[in-house]
């Protein structure tokens, strides 16, 4: 399955909290090269996403020691202060995607397993390497 943004490169149904209010949704999260996706379903091509976590040299993404009923959790932690000055503070350029990123610092995200988290984890680090290793920084 592919959504705007090339390629999913792995697909899963998680639980994220909330970023104000501390409830949990279950939401079904897309990973492509660069960013976190999430919707309410897995149609991807029929809506448009719940939410985007950028990822970015400076993105940070680890075991969590939170638990949503009982199932494990990864924490990704984003260093917002780089990325607006990257991006000339967050504004928006002529022809840039309309898609809206994230405007928190900390994500928490459920998993199924241990297994299934650690698999993510994996992912997120090896797309994060890939952007080092070819100097794209966002």
């Amino acid at each position: 399955m592919s959504g705007s943004g090339g390629p999913s490169l792995l697909e899963a149904w998680a639980y994220k909290r909330g970023g104000k209010v501390k409830s949990w949704k279950k939401r079904f999260f897309v990973l492509t090269k660069d960013r976190i996706r999430y919707y309410k379903s897995p149609d991807i091509d029929k809506q448009k996403p719940k939410g985007v976590i950028p990822l970015s040299l400076s993105a940070r993404v680890s075991e969590d020691l939170t638990m949503h009923e009982g199932k494990p959790c990864m924490s990704v932690m984003l260093d917002f202060a780089k990325r607006d000055e990257k991006k000339g503070k967050g504004k928006k350029k002529e022809g840039e995607s309309k898609e809206v990123e994230g405007k928190r610092d900390l994500y928490i995200i459920a998993f199924e397993s241990i297994s299934e988290r650690s698999t993510w984890i994996g992912k997120i680090r090896a797309c994060i390497g890939k952007l080092h290793t070819n100097g794209l920084s966002r």
